[in-house]
């Protein structure tokens, strides 16, 4: 029993060992600029429509080679807003009158395959395409639904351990789209 235990306690070792050894295992988090396309246009009076707030991201992945990972993700887009007093807006070909404030909140979670282009060993390019389940919430209506995203980006590794990241991602949201320009620090493990 003892030399089984002590043989296990040698393997996990060396698993454990050679895991921290290649670090493919990874989190980040990113914080930037979100803008959304809500297709609200044709405003009138003094209505304004503000579709860019501050919005984040986290995320974690795996690196099955030096060229593809799988990663997920969850991106907060934060808040935009329709506001004024008094006049008209149109949206999907419909005019609608608006004395009010709405405001609405964005986010989703989903997974990517990242296709990195490993040009130098401080600056890699990369490219990414996924699926991701979005949540709308305007007032008190909630829309969701899947779409797809892309995205482009560079990691900047600055040792084994840290790398910074910078990104632009648009994630389609029906009829509507949201780009994240984020930048933000990765840890491999």
């Amino acid at each position: 029993m003892k030399k089984i235990s002590i043989a296990c306690v040698l393997s996990l070792m060396v698993v454990t060992a050679s895991a921290a050894e290649n670090k493919d295992w990874y989190l980040g988090a990113s914080i930037g600029l979100a803008k959304a396309d809500s297709g609200v246009s044709d405003l009138t009076g003094d209505l304004s429509l503000d579709e860019s707030d501050m919005g984040f991201k986290i995320y974690s992945g795996y690196d099955i080679n030096k060229y593809i990972s799988a990663e997920v993700f969850y991106a907060d887009f934060g808040k935009g807003k329709l506001s004024g007093t008094n006049g008209t807006y149109k949206y999907q070909g419909s005019t609608s009158t608006f004395s009010s404030e709405i405001e609405a909140d964005s986010s989703t979670f989903g997974a990517s395959a990242v296709f990195h282009l490993p040009l130098h060993k401080n600056v890699i390019p990369y490219a990414k395409v996924g699926i991701h389940s979005w949540e709308t919430t305007l007032g008190t209506i909630e829309n969701t639904g899947t779409d797809v995203m892309y995205g482009l980006g560079i990691d900047f590794p600055l040792n084994d351990s840290f790398s910074l990241r910078t990104e632009f991602e648009s994630y389609k949201f029906d009829s509507e789209s949201y780009d994240l320009i984020t930048a933000g620090l990765m840890v491999k493990f």
